[in-house]
């Protein structure tokens, strides 16, 4: 069967880590790219669902009139229909270029059917019979087409009628008149063997678009982060299929929720994939990082305070006016208040920026330091303050299903904004932060650990995930593993 449910379903799913739809034409800042190899692992999983869930399926009673020799006509009834068993041994699915989808293929399907029989003569004196019918259908090859589409912003199945045809189709009567088993085999067999062909086609397309939907329907079309930062996860692109593989385009662009304005910038080109050899491989672009960094800035979200209780026992400057670095870097501090505690406020004046390279990242941070001092009667006195920029590598992680970004200090370039104070050696200044970024730097870090979820549908685990930067993007290649939460239900037409 060329069928995608379930078995698409998952690869619909992951098929579509994304398909989410914008209505702007932009380059993606995300992709996401999955191989052949991963639709034949979701194709085993499909047609475990699928025949677990079609493994009992009630066909609509049949009834009709006809004529048998010698007897003449009669009306008969088939009823308590049921496909059982069915066994989908042999399968294959397969990017379906030419569709904008997948298209599977099962051969030497098999089932059995069971069903209830009866019939009354029309001719006085009207005699009737009834007994039970068992069918054992083999031999049978079943095919669809799945489409991936787009409905208000978000991913949709649409499967049109599968290819049901029926190879050996074996009935074993019981019950009633043995002598007329072989009337009544000729007068059923043919619409027997259609009904259940047709409901065959139904019970696979509905199976299929529901599962697949349902699926859909817990792929984010946007992640949000905190109540001032979410990434937009929309379809900027249809999808790319290749020879072996499909990727999905998306808009990969953070925003603020409560007020989404486009980040300055463009996204760049990507591939559509680095390397083939994982289940699943994810690009973000730098623009996308810096997106980020934009509404962090523009939210405030990049201001915040150290304080004494912040720092190590060993740091070389501690937060007191009295302190022996304060008397170097500012002498009039101690002396007009001397013995009072401080706190530094930091804040970015500017959207930081990220460039991403293959050997790494940098990210670059203009910004201020005011350093306070905390008076007695509960107002704080600003010093001076310092403005420059402070220059970092990061590293980039897996954690569960998150991509964490961890800064490592390089150094900073500070001068003398305003002093209130009189004199600071600001030279002997930047030596002195550089020692003390060592203790500011993991407050960042702690504040931007949860990292940002890399979207999924439900079910769907990363396995063994690796990142690697690449020139404008990183890279995410891992393994998948999905466990399906589909109940097994009886699926019925009428």
């Amino acid at each position: 069967m060329r069928f995608r449910s379930e078995v698409l379903l998952p690869l619909l799913s992951l098929v579509i880590l994304t398909l989410m739809t914008s209505s702007q034409a932009q380059l993606p800042g995300f992709k996401a790219t999955i191989n052949q190899d991963t639709l034949n692992y979701f194709a085993t999983i499909g047609v475990q669902v699928l025949e677990s869930q079609l493994a009992d399926i009630s066909v609509p009673d049949i009834t009709g009139t006809d004529s048998v020799p010698v007897i003449g006509n009669i009306d008969y009834t088939l009823s308590n229909i049921h496909i059982v068993s069915l066994a989908l041994p042999t399968y294959q699915l397969v990017i379906d270029s030419i569709n904008s989808g997948f298209s599977g293929s099962v051969t030497s399907a098999s089932a059995q059917v069971t069903l209830d029989w009866h019939y009354q003569v029309e001719m006085w004196p009207h005699p009737s019979d009834s007994g039970s019918a068992t069918i054992t259908i083999s031999q049978t090859t079943l095919g669809v087409v799945v489409e991936v589409a787009e409905t208000n912003g978000r991913p949709t199945v649409d499967t049109g009628a599968p290819t049901v045809n029926i190879g050996d189709f074996s009935i074993s009567l019981s019950g009633g008149a043995s002598w007329l088993y072989n009337l009544f085999i000729g007068l059923f067999q043919g619409s027997i063997q259609s009904s259940v062909q047709s409901s065959l086609s139904q019970s696979i397309q509905q199976a299929i678009n529901d599962n697949a939907n349902q699926a859909l329907a817990t792929l984010p079309v946007q992640e949000d982060i905190n109540n001032q930062l979410a990434i937009d996860y929309s379809l900027v692109a249809d999808v790319t299929y290749g020879q072996n593989y499909f990727t999905t385009s998306h808009r990969g662009e953070f925003i603020d929720p409560s007020n989404p304005q486009p980040s300055p910038g463009n996204a760049v080109a990507m591939p559509d994939y680095v390397d083939l050899t994982r289940m699943l491989e994810v690009l973000l672009s730098e623009y996308s990082a810096n997106s980020a960094l934009f509404v962090l800035e523009q939210t405030n979200q990049l201001t915040f305070t150290v304080t004494e209780e912040m720092l190590p026992p060993n740091v070389p400057l501690h937060l007191n006016t009295s302190d022996f670095g304060w008397i170097v870097l500012a002498p009039n501090l101690t002396s007009l208040y001397p013995n009072l505690p401080m706190q530094l406020l930091i804040e970015a004046t500017e959207a930081p920026t990220t460039q991403i390279l293959s050997s790494g990242a940098l990210v670059n941070s203009t910004g201020t330091i005011t350093v306070q001092v905390l008076l007695p009667n509960g107002t704080v006195f600003n010093a001076f303050v310092i403005n420059g920029t402070a220059h970092c590598a990061a590293n980039a992680s897996m954690v569960a299903q998150n991509l964490s970004v961890e800064l490592i200090y390089l150094h900073t370039d500070f001068g003398l904004e305003s002093s209130n104070i009189g004199t600071v050696h600001i030279a002997l200044f930047n030596t002195l932060i550089d020692q003390l970024a060592t203790s500011i730097i993991p407050a960042i870090n702690k504040r931007i650990e949860p990292g940002f979820p890399i979207p999924s549908i439900d079910g769907l685990t990363f396995t063994n995930p690796e990142v690697d930067w690449e020139n404008g993007f990183v890279m995410v290649a891992t393994d998948v593993q999905y466990s399906p939460s589909v109940l097994k239900q009886r699926i019925q037409f009428n």
